[in-house]
């Protein structure tokens, strides 16, 4: 097995464990009451300094007991439906036929696209491997098919499928990110802008201000971008007045694989900006926001 294909191996087996829960007082630091926080999480657990190895307790914290791990079988174009030991199985294997004990694995989220309905969530996830994790290109990426449930007050992941990128299957540059977690905006915000804004983009005048007549305001927002460059130049050409905070999760809340953004509608055209921002798939809501 190439080195790649096993980084590759590595970073796919972010759901490896015996797949029970932990009692109260021994649960790893994750925060299972979100879907963003298991898939930080996972990839977390799996990366390790040279010397070291994954997070095994964590990862078995984040699995069902009875979850399913789906890997494209070597030499075919067959799929393996494996259960949690069966996996664990090779994936030390993999650990103890390679290099990587000895450099090291960080398995990192490129862009992840995460769809949230009642207690089921599904996350469609490009990653990428590396032993050296200030290394510009990776050794191999990958996308990965992760269902989770919520159950017992928490999310855990009950299915893992894993695709390698190769050179006949490449991953598409346009593979959009999106985030669509979290229930629908109910009442009149739900209604603008497609559900996305959290005020009504008809309150806005012409200079981009709302209110009444002797008290008009503009209106700062927030909303969070996948941490890709190229999507977060498309949001500033959009919205000359975005300003980015890459260490700051904001009111709104942006996962570990976003970037904060925050604009203001004082400016021309302010309601087709608003527009064309909620139209961009990887924008999951717009919220407005104060500073105190």
């Amino acid at each position: 097995m190439r080195c790649w294909l096993v980084a590759g191996l590595v970073a796919a087996a972010i759901g490896v464990g015996a797949g029970s829960a932990l009692a109260a007082d021994a649960e790893p630091p994750a925060d299972v009451s979100s879907v963003d926080g298991v898939v930080e999480a996972l990839y977390r657990a799996v990366s390790f300094a040279p010397g070291g190895e994954p997070d095994w307790q964590l990862l078995r914290f984040l699995l069902l007991p009875d979850a399913v791990l789906a890997q494209p079988a070597q030499g075919s174009d067959q799929v393996e439906l494996l259960t949690v030991e069966e996996y664990v199985g090779r994936f030390k294997q993999a650990l103890e036929s390679s290099t990587l004990r000895k450099t090291g694995f960080h398995g990192t989220v490129a862009r992840v696209s995460t769809t949230v309905y009642g207690r089921l969530a599904h996350c469609l996830v490009v990653f990428e491997a590396r032993t050296d994790p200030a290394a510009a290109q990776p050794l191999g990426r990958g996308v990965e098919s992760i269902q989770l449930v919520r159950t017992g007050g928490r999310w855990w992941i009950a299915v893992i499928a894993t695709e390698f990128e190769r050179p006949d299957l490449p991953i598409p540059e346009d593979f959009s990110p999106a985030i669509t977690s979290g229930p629908a905006q109910q009442g009149g915000a739900a209604r603008s802008c497609g559900g996305k804004l959290d005020f009504n983009l008809a309150d806005l005048d012409e200079a981009g201000l709302m209110g009444p007549p002797d008290g008009k305001v503009a209106v700062s927002y927030e909303l969070c971008v996948p941490k890709d460059q190229k999507l977060v130049d498309e949001v500033r050409s959009i919205d000359p007045s975005i300003a980015i905070h890459a260490d700051s999760r904001g009111r709104i809340g942006c996962s570990s694989v976003e970037v904060l953004c925050v604009g203001s509608t004082h400016q021309r055209g302010a309601r087709e900006v608003l527009g064309k921002l909620c139209a961009l798939p990887y924008v999951r809501r717009i919220q407005r926001t104060w500073f105190e």
